[in-house]
């Protein structure tokens, strides 16, 4: 006698299966669509900024965000490396900034590189998210200073444009 329950069951599930990754797909199909004028806008704004900027480092963080902006892989190194990097700040506790050229300009630049890789990655988006609401909430309870996460997100940001030039100096 076949076991038709188990079989069934499986197929259920192998079908509920296809059923969320369809619906991922399509999800990514929208918000691909709805970013689209964000990375247009992005691409515009960064290309004058590039045009004004001086200053070297910036001007390799500018077009890291133009080069990454559809990366899916961004949001997933991102989450890797987030704890170590808040580490390091918290270990750390350098109190620098950086000046920019513009700084509203580099701030929406910055902004609509943000809503265009979480479009390119809207699971790994979510768990950025979460792990910088997490690390934020223990910032706040262990070191009282909400500066540092900013300083957080801004040197993994510089580290992974860094990493992003030396690769494509050595090809």
């Amino acid at each position: 006698m076949i076991p038709w329950s188990p079989i069934l069951s499986f197929h259920e599930a192998l079908l509920l299966v296809c059923g969320a990754v369809i619906l991922y797909g399509f999800c990514l199909r929208r918000l691909a669509e709805f970013a689209h004028q964000y990375r247009l806008r992005l691409a515009e704004i960064g290309e004058k900024y590039l045009a004004i900027c001086d200053d070297p480092d910036e001007k390799t963080e500018i077009l890291f965000y133009l080069d990454n902006a559809m990366n899916p892989w961004f949001l997933v190194s991102v989450s890797a490396l987030f704890p170590m990097i808040f580490v390091y700040i918290l270990i750390r506790r350098e109190n620098r900034e950086r000046k920019h050229k513009d700084d509203s300009t580099y701030s929406s630049i910055l902004e609509l590189f943000n809503i265009s890789v979480f479009a390119a990655n809207p699971l790994f988006g979510i768990v950025v998210v979460l792990e910088i609401v997490a690390f934020s909430l223990l910032s706040i309870l262990v070191a009282g200073n909400i500066v540092m996460i900013k300083r957080a997100i801004l040197l993994l940001l510089r580290r992974e444009a860094g990493r992003h030039v030396a690769a494509h100096s050595t090809s």
